[in-house]
């Protein structure tokens, strides 16, 4: 998850939506250890969580590069150019973190590959006007999941994070078994319209979080009658996606928007701060865990070692962010891209 946008003034409750996609990220990951002994109903929500994250941060990476292209000095010509070239760098890096933690080999399918690559895709709707923008937004719904099983069939997906840059860039863009930038492309899209129509607005996160509700019962209706997802990235799948992210992101933004800057809302939002940190420091650590069978080869044990991992990911970023602010892998993404990061 590329890290968020250098604001002089941040949005609390935007930073929580992403404090919420990291730690759903990081329950996906350390599910594993505890697989036996959780219950049937255990594990149906921890994969309702896995499924919510990485869409999740399509669309808070589309709210960020909303916020920054409105803007004043990304509106000439000029500006936004710099901007282009800096969002594009930015990417690069990313992607290049995304194939450094792949080869670290855990159980991890990591996402930042395609998280850069959606970042440059990204770029084609920031400068669209509003009107325009919407319509896109639509229609980027409804074509991406067609789009994507025409492009690539189950018989040609591949494990995400493996192979040459060129391999990476072809499963990132679409042919990933796990992720799939046109997968994530129309959250993307929908987070720059949502930064044209106002973060501060609690009726309109009322809506989001009512069509989010709406959305989810009528995919348990289609379950119900056997229409079902056969692919990833297909139009059950994709429903299923954007009815969890827009409950996620309705709820918090509507907690934020009612209730202020609580304290469970701001360690939410200092996790978000520090997402591309949280990511890139969980996978080594579960790594080495998961080469411990020996630590974790009980049901007990293994639930142990998943809330370890889990608590040590984020009481140390919670940390962090209180005594020193942005993360490592923030300022050092900033430095390498020429970005300057403000509280």
């Amino acid at each position: 998850m590329p890290s968020a946008p250098p604001m002089s003034t941040r949005v609390v409750g935007l930073d929580a939506v992403r404090g919420v996609a990291i730690v759903a990220m990081v329950i996906a990951h350390v599910v594993p250890f505890a697989r036996d002994a959780l219950p049937h109903t255990a594990l149906g929500v921890a994969g309702q969580i896995s499924d919510l994250a990485s869409p999740l941060f399509g669309l808070v990476m589309g709210v960020s590069a909303g916020l920054v292209w409105l803007r004043p000095e990304n509106q000439s010509p000029g500006g936004g150019l710099r901007r282009a070239v800096s969002d594009s760098a930015r990417a690069g890096v990313v992607f290049a973190l995304g194939m450094a933690l792949s080869a670290v080999g855990s159980w991890i399918a990591i996402v930042l590959q395609v998280l850069g690559v959606l970042m440059v895709l990204g770029l084609l709707f920031v400068r669209l006007a509003t009107p325009v923008l919407s319509s896109a937004v639509v229609v980027a719904f409804v074509t991406m999941p067609a789009l994507t099983g025409w492009v690539a069939p189950e018989a040609v997906r591949e494990p995400n994070g493996h192979g040459s840059v060129v391999e990476q860039l072809v499963q990132s863009l679409s042919h990933g078994q796990s992720y799939r930038a046109l997968s994530l492309l129309p959250f993307f899209a929908l987070g720059v319209l949502l930064a044209r129509l106002g973060l501060a607005r609690a009726a309109l996160a009322e809506r989001l979080a009512m069509a989010g509700l709406i959305g989810t019962g009528l995919w348990l209706l289609l379950e119900a009658v056997g229409v079902q997802t056969r692919l990833s990235g297909d139009w059950p799948d994709q429903l299923h996606d954007l009815a969890l992210v827009l409950t996620a992101y309705g709820l918090v933004m509507m907690y934020a928007g009612y209730r202020g800057s609580t304290p469970g809302l701001r360690a939410l939002a200092a996790l978000g701060v520090l997402a591309l940190s949280v990511y890139v420091g969980h996978v080594p650590l579960i790594k080495a865990a998961a080469d411990q069978p020996d630590l974790w080869s009980s049901d007990a044990t293994g639930l142990l070692m998943a809330a370890a991992i889990l608590a040590a990911v984020v009481g140390t970023a919670l940390a962090w962010e209180r005594l020193l602010g942005q993360g490592p892998i923030e300022r050092a993404v900033a430095l390498v891209t020429g970005r300057r990061l403000r509280r």
